[in-house]
């Protein structure tokens, strides 16, 4: 994995492999009472490397079957590569409780996967978005939550003035803790604003205007 810098926009960039530091939240299954925090890290994946794309590969094969969106991710980081124009627009991006050799990902630690598209004027796109589930904890390791929340948490502190993200219908609840607005109750498209815009976006929605930008594979899933 190489220590690259991918440009996110004229303005914006995740800076080298590391994008930001985080903290996750875990309980032990048998005292789900007893929360506490542990480091995490949010990186890039680099989809030229082998070795990122096995690790997340790795990652998600318990993941869930035909409905897991972290097996898109992982899918859709070896195509990536392939097309320079959606190298520059598309990035996937990994919460693993790391610190530290990020060129040697440990599939084990790996606990959340994001794939982004790029938009115009400071704009990203949420297309898949998924934690690791309980389902896939295995016996003795520990449940962690909040790795959703940190993700989109650094997409806001990354400088994009909007986010957009199609919803599944059991993440409404977390997008509007998360100050996302819903900007089309039919589709469930959400966006957050960073500025005072968002009322426009929606009268134009109401009106019947359409939003180009959003794409027709947006999904979310916690």
């Amino acid at each position: 994995m190489n220590n690259m810098i991918s440009a996110i926009s004229p303005n914006i960039n995740f800076q080298a492999r590391l994008v930001k530091d985080s903290k996750a939240k875990f309980y032990d299954a048998s005292a789900p009472h007893l929360k506490k925090t542990q480091p995490g890290s949010i990186i890039e994946i680099d989809p030229n490397s082998k070795s990122d794309i096995g690790a997340i590969e790795a990652a998600v094969k318990d993941w869930g079957e035909g409905d897991s969106y972290g097996k898109v991710i992982a899918n859709d980081a070896k195509t990536i590569s392939k097309f320079p124009r959606s190298k520059q627009l598309s990035k996937i991006i990994a919460f693993t409780l790391q610190d530290k050799d990020f060129e040697n990902l440990d599939s084990d630690k790996i606990f959340g996967l994001c794939e982004v598209t790029i938009l115009d004027k400071g704009k990203v796109e949420i297309n898949y978005l998924q934690s690791k589930p309980k389902s896939a904890v295995k016996v003795g390791e520990r449940v962690h939550g909040n790795i959703g929340k940190s993700i989109v948490n650094m997409l806001k502190e990354k400088g994009f003035s909007r986010i957009f993200v199609q919803a599944a219908y059991n993440a409404a609840n977390f997008y509007e803790k998360m100050n996302f607005k819903i900007i089309d109750v039919n589709k469930l498209i959400y966006v957050w604003q960073k500025d005072r815009q968002l009322d426009k976006i929606q009268k134009a929605v109401r009106f019947g205007q359409s939003i180009p930008h959003i794409g027709g594979k947006i999904r979310f899933k916690i």
